[in-house]
């Protein structure tokens, strides 16, 4: 016997009064009319949506017609998911159009749309090619090691190891990117000794102090280094403060703390024992207190401040310091409260309270930024 659930109660059945039923519900007739003004009121809605939705992408196309291909590009990627498919060769060239002009957003859309799609054969990954080269030219680190990876295996491109390398290297520096460092670890041979030997020259312990070699060799330690990449992310992001190595590069100072922090283990070699990883926080407070590197944000440089506490000791000049700066931090945010250009930010930290602003420095969409 067969059961059947009826308001929560199970009763027995047999198979000729489950026939009965079967045949009871298939006697029920739906008038044909009723059927047809179902067809017709869903065909119909379906139309209206299509027609407002070609009438929205008529207007982003009028958009790039007038060179506003940011305000463009934004309008259209919020028809992405619901364009229908006769539509999408247009939605496509208007990201094309958006992308030659330098549009970041459209590029990137560009990029995943040939490159990141699983069943995308080498051919098309191909295409991607000039997107991922404008994201890279712009700045854009997420992408760095899909462009790596172009320059690796000659897709879009001729096969290059020395761009490849020179790519992946700075996905992994300025990102913290942990897939172009496997792909470094494969093409840059380690250097025996570079943890304590780019420790010693930052240091210029047992040898003349060398910013330069000591940047070279902290580079390839944090390439293999499995623990003490954030101690070397760190010392770099040093030398770049003191010294014109890369330029004297503020931008790349900055990211290269940020990538530090990433690191679960901030180890030292001996010979640098006594670091501690406060600085760390200390340091990337005062860019953001300063606007050093980064776009200055008095709540920011409050939220890393305060985090430096956690690790330095009461009795460092750092500690005490970084209240004072809180302080004042503080003080200049309240300020600039009532500022006409940022005075709604401000306002929206207030009104987080507690006093610090809800911060995820992991997730901050301006490092993913090589220039600013």
């Amino acid at each position: 016997m067969d059961k059947t659930r009826d308001d929560s109660q199970f009763h027995e059945i047999s198979f000729e009064e489950l026939e009965d039923i079967v045949a009871e519900c298939a006697e029920v007739e739906v008038p044909l009319e009723s059927f047809q003004e179902f067809v017709d009121e869903t065909n119909g809605y379906e139309k209206d949506l299509t027609d407002e939705i070609t009438e929205r992408l008529c207007y982003c196309e009028s958009l790039v017609d007038a060179g506003k291909y940011t305000e463009a590009f934004n309008k259209a990627y919020e028809l992405h998911t619901v364009l229908p498919q006769q539509l999408i060769s247009r939605l496509f060239k208007l990201y094309d159009a958006c992308a030659t002009h330098g549009n970041i957003g459209a590029n990137a859309v560009l990029a995943d749309h040939y490159f990141c799609r699983g069943e995308s054969s080498t051919e098309i990954k191909g295409q991607a090619f000039d997107y991922l080269y404008r994201l890279y030219q712009k700045g854009y680190l997420p992408y760095f090691r899909d462009l790596g990876y172009c320059y690796l295996h000659g897709i879009g491109t001729s096969i290059d190891k020395k761009k490849a390398i020179t790519v992946f290297t700075k996905g992994f520096l300025y990102c913290g990117d942990h897939a172009c460092r496997q792909y470094l670890q494969e093409l840059v041979p380690e250097i025996p000794d570079a943890f304590e030997d780019g420790s010693r020259f930052y240091l210029g312990i047992g040898c003349e102090q060398n910013y330069e070699k000591a940047f070279e060799l902290l580079t390839n330690a944090a390439i293999y280094e499995r623990y003490g990449a954030g101690y070397c992310f760190a010392r770099m992001a040093d030398i770049l403060r003191v010294s014109k190595i890369e330029g004297g590069n503020a931008r790349k100072m900055a990211l290269l703390y940020k990538s530090a922090m990433k690191e679960i283990f901030i180890d030292a070699p001996e010979v640098d024992a006594n670091y501690n990883e406060g600085e760390i926080y200390y340091n990337i407070g005062l860019c953001y207190f300063d606007g050093y590197g980064v776009k200055q944000d008095y709540y920011k440089a409050a939220w890393f401040l305060d985090d430096c506490h956690y690790y330095l000791d009461v009795d460092d000049e750092r500690h005490m310091r970084a209240d004072e700066l809180i302080k004042e931090a503080y003080a200049r945010a309240e300020k600039l409260s009532n500022d006409e250009e940022l005075g709604e930010y401000y306002r929206q930290c207030f009104e987080a309270g507690d006093p610090f602003i809800d911060y995820d420095w992991d997730d901050d969409e301006e490092d993913d930024y090589l220039v600013l």
